[in-house]
């Protein structure tokens, strides 16, 4: 999945492993309702975190994907970044809420990339 800036939804099947990958273009322009795509970020040496919260105002995180935990992924020169949740993880979900993702850049620069809903989606059985 191509990504730029913005709000995208996220939904996690309960009890089912996780893996999202996207490619980071930063320097996507937009003209006319025409989007183009820039040469993907180069995310050698940074850091990337993703926090889930019931609500914006919500003092903590029912989940957190970071590079250091396992939970993200970056593919360097590539510019691709993969969320990975376990079934095990996803089986305890029981919240719903708002999620957003950072990416520190190895120069100490961050970038906000994507926010949005986060839904786990439980079975009926």
């Amino acid at each position: 999945m191509t990504v730029r800036p913005g709000e995208y939804p996220i939904e996690i099947r309960a009890g089912q492993s996780y893996r999202k990958t996207f490619t980071w273009y930063p320097g996507t322009t937009v003209v006319n309702g025409v989007y183009t795509l820039g040469t993907p970020a180069d995310l050698t040496g940074a850091s990337a975190i993703l926090r889930a919260k019931v609500s914006s105002d919500s003092p903590s995180a029912f989940l957190e994907l970071t590079t250091e935990n396992g939970g993200i992924a970056l593919g360097g020169a590539a510019g691709t970044i993969t969320l990975t949740i376990s079934k095990t993880a996803t089986a305890l979900m029981t919240k719903n809420g708002l999620y957003e993702l950072r990416i520190t850049y190895a120069n100490g620069l961050t970038d906000w990339l994507f926010f949005g809903s986060l839904t786990v989606i439980r079975g009926a059985t």
